[in-house]
């Protein structure tokens, strides 16, 4: 079986890239499966009409499409790239089987029409491009999927609200892990480190968590010698902006500079050294308004690390309160710090969760599974037509 497959891709850094490059590779390893990656406009951003036009273009004259029997595309909110290339595939070549990872569910794109550009134009212009994002962006980006063969949520309540939303059978495929410490994790008797793992975005919450750690140290001189990590940097092509500023001055002003680290972005084996190193992770996310699944979450749990997460829609697939993990009402730093208290306490609870999350991910997201479940959903992707074409 040979598979075109079209996502962001590394060097690109990203969290759906990530996954991609990790998701080929397993399925590659456990199966006769090819996964070539489509090698025109690879991680371009298409932000002027002309750009569009010369995506289609290109596409209309890849023959070498006919060779694949599925094209798989992986798609977050934010990839116009991906989505703009369904589009012209399924214009040009609405015989070939395609199949949708959706990483954001129920949001397809934060701006479908992002190729007619507006971006530093005067406020009117852009909200002009803002109504065409919530209509005939919205519109589009319904008609585009329901021509796709099968699309795929990695969380149960994202697949039922991509369901609600376009009105046809979508499959869940739980999120791939695919760099478990094997090793037993060594607990200490006392917490010297606190990891966050992510972009510097508003949504993550990281200003929640700066100002919890805050209250932490100064509620006891016992805790001076805990450290909080940030691991990560801005999303890629971003520019800094107002609230990373913000961020960075926040342990200044309130007086724990020495304890607050900035690693900014970190390499793959940087990362593996903070997952094995860290006695907690914390993801305090801010509400959104998708049922994505969260890559922090998974490696962190698959890690064996005791895990407080908001108690947002992202985690509700993973973390069963006081089992798996510990949920907090989001935004609330004071009940943030009482749980970082509590874990920072009890060595036994550290463990226990820790132990917990890391046998969740191996019973529920192992690469044998989840590669099964993807070849099976490649078979019927081949074997059946279009939902609505056998209506």
């Amino acid at each position: 079986m040979k598979i075109l497959y079209v996502v962001p891709y590394p060097p690109l850094k990203s969290g759906i890239a990530y996954y991609a490059y990790h998701f080929k590779n397993t399925i590659e390893q456990n199966f006769d499966i090819q996964m070539d990656l489509l090698d025109i406009c690879q991680n371009e951003n298409i932000y002027t009409i002309s750009k569009f036009i010369s995506l289609g273009n290109k596409i209309k004259y890849f023959k070498k499409i006919h060779r694949y029997d599925i094209i798989h595309f992986e798609i977050g909110v934010g990839q116009n790239r991906e989505f703009y290339i369904l589009h012209f595939m399924k214009k040009y070549y609405p015989s070939i089987r395609t199949m949708v990872t959706l990483h954001d569910p129920p949001m397809i794109l934060s701006a479908p029409m992002k190729f007619i550009g507006l971006e530093n134009m005067p406020r009117i212009l852009r909200g002009i491009r803002k109504i065409g994002d919530l209509t005939i962006g919205r519109y589009w980006e319904k008609k585009i999927l329901g021509k796709v063969n099968r699309t795929i949520c990695l969380t149960e309540k994202g697949r039922l609200q991509i369901t609600k939303r376009l009105k046809r059978d979508i499959f869940y495929l739980p999120h791939l892990y695919f760099d478990i410490n094997m090793k037993i994790k060594k607990y200490r008797n006392k917490v010297i480190k606190i990891l966050f793992f992510g972009y510097l975005g508003s949504k993550k919450g990281i200003d929640i968590l700066i100002k919890s750690f805050a209250q932490l140290l100064k509620s006891s001189p016992k805790y001076n010698g805990i450290k909080l990590y940030i691991c990560g940097g801005l999303p890629e092509g971003r520019k800094q902006t107002k609230f990373q500023d913000y961020l960075q001055r926040l342990p200044i002003d309130l007086d724990i500079s020495k304890n607050v680290i900035f690693t900014g972005g970190i390499s793959e084996q940087e990362k593996v050294f903070h997952l094995k190193d860290a006695d907690i992770m914390v993801l305090p996310y801010r509400k959104q308004n998708t049922f994505g699944s969260s890559s922090a979450l998974i490696q962190g749990m698959s890690y064996g690390l005791p895990i407080i997460v908001a108690d947002v829609k992202n985690f509700f697939n993973e973390i069963e309160d006081g089992k798996n993990g510990i949920l907090f009402e989001d935004g609330n730093v004071k009940i943030l710090t009482e749980k970082i208290k509590l874990l920072v306490k009890n060595r036994l609870l550290r463990r226990k969760l820790g132990e917990n999350a890391k046998n969740h991910i191996i019973k529920e997201h192992n690469p044998e599974y989840v590669s099964n479940r993807v070849l099976q959903i490649y078979k019927t992707c081949m074997e059946k037509k279009i939902d609505e074409d056998s209506d």
